[in-house]
């Protein structure tokens, strides 16, 4: 009798199951609390695992708002260029240090134990600057080197894990908008930067000591709201864990029994991913009557459990490395560096380092500091708007469209500078300029000098450089600056999704010192207008290369998109086109991932 009792008990369990499952929304009040839905729930997680961007990027803009008065000539411990340029590129040196932690740590300690540790690194970098010495220069720059070089690497560590931990939790079709949420918080933190130092322009150090406190409001959100993603509790052998994640993720309480439907695509895509894993053995699979909500229960049933076996550090780096030179990793790792390349030389994180001293070159009468802060305003807006236009458009057409408007702006910046420059001026230019036509022209007036061009030019065209830098930096933010680092965390394949990411970003801030550290020296040489020409010319070749390389992932599942790579499936690249699919409801769009595992 207790036998048909205990079988009635779970046939009930079962249809229970099964029917919360076919309407997950009708859930008994008497025994469960309604889960919150799973937009709002990875939207709040988006937000809360991104706040530990905001003092990384602070670290970028702080240089900006220091060095005037490091290098000031009235301050007596003043700082030459040459220490200046060390104090602005030496995060950049550090940070691909960071990148590389951060592939390892995000593998073996998972994604919320990395957002601690970028955190804490954070917090050392801060206190070292803040209380960097006054009295004497020497060991003023070598602990202002030093607490750079920590921040440097905390800002490196916060290039992969939040992304990646958002394209694990996130469905398909809030993807590209919430791996976007990284993009805003650097950029909120550039603008608090900036208008820190405009608030306190000769007090760099208590800049450094109001940058060091977020990170401690950070750790307080990451321990009582962030949970550990489910994929990577999966990948580790854990499946008890990764669906009491998967729980957690959707507002469940612990008596809940049975996954969101859809939610079972993360563990089931990540079981077809881990098959291309040499090191993790499947036993043989469930069979398709058998919900997801068992896996975790049934791991004494020989179910699909995967096995992870122990291998040694060398074993694990060797099988990265051959890994990574398969085609579906290669292929994207050699587009993402490239990206990042015409990213760094296209001159947007130059501005970000010496926006205060980039305003003054650009021959902008306004404060410097103020205008520093329109550009962060502009940057902050736009990484806001860009988690709606990734959603509606892609990855390809933003950038495109960013690279394009980057040449122009530049190129009228350039030409600009130049006229206001030149020792004499072309009649056809300077006729142009006078509203005048060459056959108009008479003949004193063929000899008119730069002086002219210069005054009509500083007294009807002063906008011109506060527009298109205003100009430039909106059309970077949507496309350039934003998008290769949103798509870090969904071109890779799961299994070394975090190594490949680190990896890229380790490359990205390579370039970035180097176009960061010789910006004194490019400026000396090309000069204002041939500097603003260099990168006019590196965005319009970087357009060339989106255009013909760049894929798009807009709506695609991870699997689609390691297909892609693979050679077996081609992903639509049409700039014009937007898919059908990506204008269905969530719940629809939940429903044609579902069907690609059933």
């Amino acid at each position: 009798m207790a036998e048909n009792e205990n079988k009635n008990i779970d046939s009930n369990n079962d249809e229970n199951e099964v029917e919360y499952r076919r309407q997950p929304d009708s859930v008994p009040t008497q025994e469960f609390k309604k889960p919150q839905t799973p937009t709002s729930m990875q939207l709040i997680l988006g937000l809360v695992a991104n706040i530990s961007v905001i003092s990384p990027g602070m670290s970028l803009g702080f240089s900006a708002i220091a060095l005037p008065t490091l290098t000031s000539l009235t301050n007596p411990n003043r700082l030459t260029a040459d220490q200046g340029s060390w104090v602005a590129s030496m995060a950049s040196i550090s940070m691909p240090i960071g990148c590389l932690l951060s592939g390892t740590l995000l593998d073996r300690l998972g994604r919320k134990f990395s957002l601690y540790i970028i955190n804490y690194v954070m917090i050392l970098g801060w206190a070292i600057i803040s209380t960097a010495s006054s009295d004497n220069t020497q060991s003023q720059f070598i602990q202002l080197l030093i607490g750079r070089f920590i921040a440097g690497i905390g800002t490196g560590l916060c290039s992969v894990p939040p992304t990646v931990y958002m394209s694990e939790i996130s469905t398909p079709n809030l993807r590209g908008m919430v791996c976007t949420f990284s993009s805003i918080a650097f950029a909120l933190g550039v603008l608090f930067i900036y208008t820190i130092g405009y608030c306190f322009k000769d007090n760099w150090q208590l800049a450094a000591t109001i940058s060091g406190i977020i990170p401690i409001f950070c750790i307080i959100c990451i321990r009582f709201l962030i949970t550990e993603s489910p994929v990577w509790y999966q990948n580790k052998g854990r499946p008890l864990r990764a669906q009491n994640s998967i729980r957690k993720l959707q507002g469940f309480t612990k008596a809940r029994r049975s996954v969101p439907i859809q939610f079972e695509q993360i563990i089931e895509q990540n079981q077809l991913l881990n098959q291309n894993e040499k090191s993790i053995q499947i036993i043989p699979a469930r069979s398709k009557s058998m919900p997801a909500s068992r896996i975790a229960t049934s791991v004494y049933n020989e179910t699909s459990i995967p096995v992870i076996e122990r291998r040694t550090l060398k074993t694990k780096i060797m099988e990265r490395v051959k890994y990574l030179l398969q085609p579906e990793c290669l292929k994207p790792f050699v587009i993402m560096c490239t990206y990042f390349f015409f990213q760094q030389f296209s001159g947007i994180f130059v501005i970000i380092y010496y926006a205060v001293d980039i305003v003054k070159e650009a021959g902008i009468v306004l404060d410097p500091y103020l205008v520093a802060i329109m550009i962060g305003l502009v940057r902050t807006g736009v990484s806001m708007m860009v988690s709606y236009i990734s959603k509606r458009f892609g990855r390809r057409p933003p950038s495109i469209l960013s690279g394009g408007s980057m040449t122009i702006c530049m190129v009228i910046l350039a030409l600009y500078l130049f006229l206001i420059q030149a020792e004499n001026i072309e009649p056809s230019t300077a006729a142009a300029l006078s509203n005048y036509t060459s056959d108009n022209l008479t003949e004193p007036l063929l000899e008119i000098k730069a002086d002219t061009i210069r005054d009509i030019l500083l007294e009807h065209y002063q906008w011109v450089p506060l527009v298109t830098l205003m100009s430039y930096f909106f059309a970077s933010t949507f496309g350039f600056l934003t998008i290769p680092f949103a798509m870090i965390g969904e071109v890779y394949p799961t299994e070394i999704r975090g190594f490949a990411g680190g990896l890229t970003a380790f490359m990205c801030y390579t370039f970035s010192f180097i176009v960061v550290k010789l910006y004194p020296t490019m400026l000396a040489g090309f000069g204002r207008p041939g500097l603003f020409l260099f990168y006019s010319i590196m965005s319009f070749f970087g357009t060339v290369f989106v255009i013909m390389y760049l894929p798009e992932t807009k709506g695609k599942t991870l699997q689609e998109i390691e297909e892609h790579f693979r050679g077996n499936k081609q992903l639509n690249n049409n700039v014009f086109v937007v898919e059908s699919r990506n204008l269905v409801t969530d719940e629809n769009s939940i429903d044609v991932e579902k069907n690609q595992y059933s």
